[in-house]
């Protein structure tokens, strides 16, 4: 009878010390906002990323939309630019901004056709000559991997602007934003084709606003 007591206050015990170790589940939207699990589970499909990370004491789930849009300050517009250094004599009004955000190496991003990535973005880049008005700019946050893209100037995101702007979290493969001259901003968060800059630019309703 004893050797029964012991046997379920030591199952007990054990059963305490599993629970208070696991780990506690917080859900967030994309601006980091703490939402309940129902939201988290109702955003799904083609145009949500239901993301989970591992931290530390927690696990952090993101309910983030692939597609944001959004206007910055002039003054984050303004530290953006000098992070790309970007003149005032090289930009006006009817420039955008094009940043391709590689976040670093990821499941996503070693996988698939080397050589077909290779040259979708050299094809890229030549129509790109054809578009002055497109300042173009490839950056990382970690540089391993990016070779795989061939012949392109990457910069490193120095100060972490761009990730802290537009990327606070960990978005599969890449992700890509496009800003207008007044602050306007699209963003497609984890993987996306980069050709499709082209038609997203030419949709009058990129954009949700175009006063200054």
């Amino acid at each position: 009878m004893r050797k029964s007591k012991l046997f379920i206050i030591l199952f007990i015990t054990i059963s305490i010390s599993i629970v208070s170790a696991q780990k506690k589940e917080v859900y967030v939207n994309d601006d980091l906002e703490l939402i309940t699990q129902q939201d988290y589970d109702r955003n799904s499909g083609d145009d949500y990323l239901n993301l989970k990370f591992d931290a530390d004491s927690i696990y952090l789930n993101v309910s983030a939309k692939r597609i944001k849009k959004g206007k910055i300050s002039n003054s984050q517009l303004n530290a953006l630019k000098a992070d790309l250094a970007i003149s005032s004599a090289y930009y006006d009004k009817e420039d955008k901004i094009v940043i391709y955000y590689y976040p670093g190496q990821d499941a996503c991003n070693s996988s698939g056709d080397k050589e077909m990535t290779r040259q979708n973005y050299q094809e890229y880049l030549k129509k790109l000559k054809k578009n002055q008005n497109i300042k173009q700019f490839f950056v990382y946050k970690s540089p391993e991997g990016t070779a795989a893209y061939g012949n392109i100037d990457w910069i490193m995101d120095k100060n972490k602007l761009i990730e802290t702007i537009f990327f606070p979290v960990h978005y599969p493969c890449n992700s890509t934003v496009i800003i207008d001259s007044y602050g306007n901003y699209y963003s497609h968060r984890g993987e996306n084709n980069i050709s499709d800059v082209f038609k997203i630019l030419k949709d009058k309703k990129t954009f949700t606003n175009t006063a200054n």
